[in-house]
């Protein structure tokens, strides 16, 4: 299973973030959907996204709306993958936002 997070693109209008985009690679799983959590260490995640079962290569994963990242400057964007097997697999990207 390979799980990717390639790039993340602050979309913004003006000075201020409308949304950001998460692009990545996902391969051999059966399903995964996307997860935000607050700071630089998250303790909880929220999911962004439902279980997506389509694999993609360098592909948008999801796009998460803007007001959320007033909140905090740090984030962690998680990439979480089962295969059909029932494995699971994680891959994280850190973000700042200014």
């Amino acid at each position: 299973m390979l799980l990717r997070p390639t790039e993340v693109v602050a979309n913004r209008e003006k000075k201020s973030v409308t949304s950001v985009d998460v692009f990545g690679v996902v391969r051999g799983a059966a399903s995964y959907h996307v997860e935000l959590g607050k700071g630089k260490t998250p303790k909880e995640w929220q999911p962004v996204t439902v279980a997506n079962p389509t694999p993609t290569d360098y592909g948008l994963l999801c796009r998460l709306e803007g007001q959320e990242f007033a909140k905090s400057r740090d984030w962690v964007v998680r990439i979480s993958a089962r295969d059909a097997q029932g494995r699971t697999k994680t891959a994280q990207v850190s973000i700042s936002i200014q």
